[in-house]
């Protein structure tokens, strides 16, 4: 998808308001901080940052271009001794992990590399209680007020009980019901102003062997270790979803 993104005629990168959210979270640290994946955009957040990515070319791309520590690796299974960072940032890193096993199990990993007292921010794309049906998600997208990008998450949340559960899907099955629900896509580009490449992207998930998760905010919070304790659910201001999609903070613990 990275590389599907970047190069469209209009690439895709993650909103600025976002990048500055997670980062204004950790601004104040000076010890060393996790970056969890590659994000162009996080890549910069402090002087002594180490990026990881199940990823050996994202990883590698990182070093090159970032000018950073960069790691392949398995988030369930760190290759970094106990608190070994102050903080640690992502966005949307957790949309990949089967709910709840895998996340919790990722989370225990992020704790204790942690510092006692720590801190984890990271952006996490919540559903709704009540998702949007895909009709909304026309209209609304009819009416300019959703990119595709957008569209396609809440996408897989709508059609979600239909593929697997209400939490988890098999990202290989979303272009197959999206074909089924819009089978014209010039059609549909021309009605909703989408970059009729970008819809295209899509068609990439065909062979993926990987899941999205999408718990509720409250299934997100019941999922959180004991090591970690929620500080604060920070809406991102000035985007379009910021309310929906918050930059979660949560602490390490300090005595355990």
């Amino acid at each position: 998808m990275f590389q599907a993104w970047s190069g469209l005629a209009r690439p895709v990168s993650v909103a600025s308001e976002v990048i500055a959210a997670i980062k204004a979270e950790v601004s104040s640290i000076t010890g060393r901080i996790l970056l969890l994946g590659t994000t162009a955009g996080l890549l910069q957040t402090g002087r002594n940052l180490t990026a990881i990515d199940r990823s050996a070319e994202l990883a590698q791309n990182a070093r090159q271009s970032a000018h950073v520590a960069a790691v392949a690796g398995d988030w369930a299974a760190m290759p970094f001794s106990k608190a070994s960072f102050s903080a640690c940032i992502g966005d949307g890193s957790f949309i990949s992990l089967d709910y709840p096993h895998r996340l919790t199990r990722v989370l225990d990993e992020i704790a204790r590399c942690l510092t006692p007292g720590g801190t984890l921010a990271c952006r996490v794309f919540l559903r709704p209680d009540v998702p949007e049906t895909v009709g909304e998600l026309l209209t609304a997208a009819k009416a300019h007020r959703l990119s595709f990008q957008h569209f396609k998450f809440k996408f897989a949340m709508a059609v979600a009980p239909d593929l697997g559960s209400h939490t988890t899907i098999p990202i290989a099955a979303l272009p197959g019901r999206f074909d089924a629900e819009f089978p014209d896509r010039g059609s549909l580009a021309a009605r909703t102003g989408w970059d009729r490449a970008e819809i295209d992207t899509i068609d990439i998930y065909r062979a993926s062997r990987s899941k999205y998760s999408f718990p509720t905010r409250t299934q997100f919070l019941d999922a959180l270790p004991a090591k970690l304790i929620l500080r604060k659910i920070r809406p991102v201001e000035g985007h379009p979803f910021g309310q929906e999609w918050p930059i979660v903070v949560l602490d390490r613990k300090i005595d355990d």
